[in-house]
């Protein structure tokens, strides 16, 4: 491969870096100044997507930084889902109810419950990300990759090109026996969870390789997302549904409102009805990704 090639190999790559860590770095801050909806789902899709980043420019940093980075963009990750998870709730809830005005009385205490678990759920989230020191990390890679750009000579370039074809052909290994995994007949949810997170890896792993490499990949990104939002969908109405069975579960609530507890099954029975429909959607839209069967091959 040329030098020139090399060299606009390497320039991406570091980009790609640097650019990452401050959009993490913005979406720490706009979490800690406000706790927005948003901004605490855009700071989880940053660690998912800087988390596929370390590997491929790992060469940048000690193998101890890199170790410590994955650590904690998984400990970041994982603090924000909580929340996030709650907002989900509350937001499918509102549309709910904005759709069907006479169950608002229904879902009252459980909107409360969920508002209350919310509030105190981000202050903890605050405080610990803010223990996570992700700044420190940040200037660690920073200057890391100042470094890395002189190092292009002692083929810093083509272990890096190593580990991108390294890496995606792991994600799409998991996400292939994921799918296969979905598409059983003895499959359980945890199974389609599986799915739904290989497909979000191998997602971002895609769009840096379209990004450093050039490759033409809009088609089977395009189809990648749509395939994930309606898996997202399959999750919104596991998580509802295992908030009604929780709810429904609790048996003070059950003896002092016997008739809303009656309601709230049967809602339950509706959403675990949807979700069986939406994850045959699901199945469909997994086996009909174009380019994906090609990368496939292509990494074995």
């Amino acid at each position: 491969m040329a030098a020139s090639e090399d060299s606009t190999f390497q320039k991406k790559v570091q980009k790609l870096l640097t650019k990452s860590w401050k959009r993490l770095s913005r979406q720490v801050s706009a979490v800690d100044k406000n706790g927005a909806v948003e901004a605490i789902h855009e700071l989880r899709v940053a660690t998912r997507r800087l988390r596929e980043l370390v590997e491929i420019g790992a060469d940048a940093v000690p193998g101890s930084v890199r170790r410590v980075s994955i650590q904690k963009l998984r400990r970041a990750r994982r603090l924000c889902g909580a929340t996030r998870n709650l907002d989900v709730l509350l937001e499918l809830i509102a549309a709910r109810i904005k759709r069907r005005t006479s169950e608002a009385e229904l879902w009252a205490p459980i909107q409360r419950d969920l508002e209350s678990r919310r509030e105190s759920g981000l202050k903890s989230m605050r405080k610990a990300i803010d223990r996570l020191d992700l700044p420190s990390l940040q200037q660690q890679w920073q200057k890391g990759i100042r470094s890395w750009a002189k190092a292009q000579e002692n083929g810093s370039v083509v272990k890096a090109r190593r580990r991108l074809d390294k890496h995606l052909a792991k994600r799409l290994g998991q996400f292939a026996r994921a799918r296969d995994l979905a598409k059983a007949p003895e499959a359980k949810i945890a199974d389609v969870h599986r799915l739904r997170l290989t497909g979000k890896r191998l997602r971002y792993v895609l769009e840096a390789v379209m990004e450093v490499n050039g490759e033409s990949l809009a088609e089977t990104l395009e189809h990648l997302r749509a395939f994930q939002v309606c898996l997202g969908e399959w999750n919104d109405l596991d998580m509802l549904a295992e908030v009604l069975i929780e709810h429904c579960s609790r048996k003070r609530f059950v003896r002092s409102d016997p008739g809303n507890a009656q309601r709230l099954l049967g809602v339950l029975r509706n959403v675990r009805e949807r979700q069986e429909s939406k994850l045959k959607d699901v199945l469909a839209l997994a086996d009909e990704i174009p380019g994906l069967d090609k990368q496939l091959s292509s990494s074995r």
